[in-house]
């Protein structure tokens, strides 16, 4: 078995659901629209005006980006929060699965004919992706518009998720934002997974050189996906360091400070934390690269920056495809 195969192997063993897969032609692909908010247009108080209005253009910066619970934020739903219309109460939720063409049962037929919704009429026995939870995600669009403006003004922009190629090439096609942001700048968790073994079987080499502290990481926590170093998302960048990286992962912030690359490290908040968390994040970024002080004093106009239109999709590849752990096992029996 060559290398691509045991890494693909080792991942799969990550993923206990994926029997959960449902067949693509039940799978909704249609894409939806994301509203992007104008930075230039808010009224933000001081210190941020400040930050945007440093950011020219031929900005040579490099920021390197997670998805889930960055860029994305999940939560679990229920059937409970299906009307009895027969979709789901909340508008703005669109379906990632076709129900129509789904199976009912016997039951279900009876379900729906006294006004039941779909979920409760599907044959779950002949559907087994209907047996897990529906997972809706909703993009992080203060972030997403911050990430188009900055790629505006000259600065690279590249995904880093620990997330399948898979539901990747899915998500760009239902959240078209995403693929004008990323373009082919994409790893997922194939990727992070072969440069993980990289830097185990090289790391004499690479350590020798600038990565040593990228090499560091590697070392305390080898073999995983999880360890997004200025190294392994490289080739992102054309072989150079990534100037930051945007990721919610407490464990890889520690790592990362550990090994004295901490100030690379920017964690979003998420947006049901309220808005003044969404805006804050947003200001921490700005004024790191405008190179201003991080924790000035002076807070945001918060009362005047607004609310994002929210956007929420139902997510039918993530159980099947979600890693329960973040580091593959590697050596004979991988």
């Amino acid at each position: 078995m060559d290398r691509d195969s045991k890494i693909e192997h080792a991942l799969k063993r990550l993923r206990e659901n994926e029997h959960f897969l449902p067949s693509v032609e039940f799978i909704n692909f249609d894409p939806v629209s994301t509203p992007l908010i104008a930075l230039e247009t808010l009224d933000v108080g001081e210190v941020l005006e400040a930050a945007i209005k440093q950011v020219g253009d031929g900005l040579e910066l490099s920021i390197a980006v997670d998805l889930d619970d960055t860029l994305l934020f999940g939560s679990h739903t229920c059937p409970e929060i299906w009307d009895f219309a027969g979709g789901y109460r909340d508008p703005n939720i669109r379906t990632g699965f076709q129900y129509s063409r789904l199976r009912h049962s016997w039951r279900g037929r009876i379900a729906k004919f006294v006004g039941r919704p779909e979920f409760h009429c599907v044959d779950n026995a002949q559907h087994a992706f209907m047996n897990v939870p529906r997972v809706i995600v909703a993009p992080n669009i203060p972030l997403l518009s911050t990430l188009a403006w900055l790629k505006e003004k000259g600065a690279t922009i590249g995904l880093a998720t620990a997330s399948s190629k898979e539901r990747i090439e899915y998500l760009f096609k239902r959240l078209p934002i995403l693929s004008e942001l990323f373009a082919h700048r994409v790893m997922t968790a194939t990727q992070l997974a072969e440069r993980s073994v990289i830097a185990a079987e090289e790391r004499a080499t690479i350590e020798s050189g600038k990565w040593a502290r990228s090499m560091r990481v590697h070392q305390e926590r080898p073999f995983s996906i999880l360890t997004k170093t200025p190294w392994a998302l490289s080739p992102l960048f054309e072989g150079k360091s990534y100037d930051l990286i945007l990721d919610d992962s407490a464990t890889m912030a520690d790592l990362f400070t550990s090994a004295g690359l901490g100030d690379l490290v920017c964690k979003p908040v998420a947006p049901f934390t309220g808005n003044e968390s969404v805006w804050g994040v947003i200001k921490t970024c700005l004024c790191y690269i405008s190179s201003q002080q991080r924790n000035s004093g002076e807070e945001i106009a918060y009362i005047d920056l607004p609310s994002p239109i929210e956007v929420r999709i139902e997510d039918p590849l993530y159980w099947p495809y979600l890693h329960f752990k973040d580091q593959i096992s590697w050596g004979v029996d991988a």
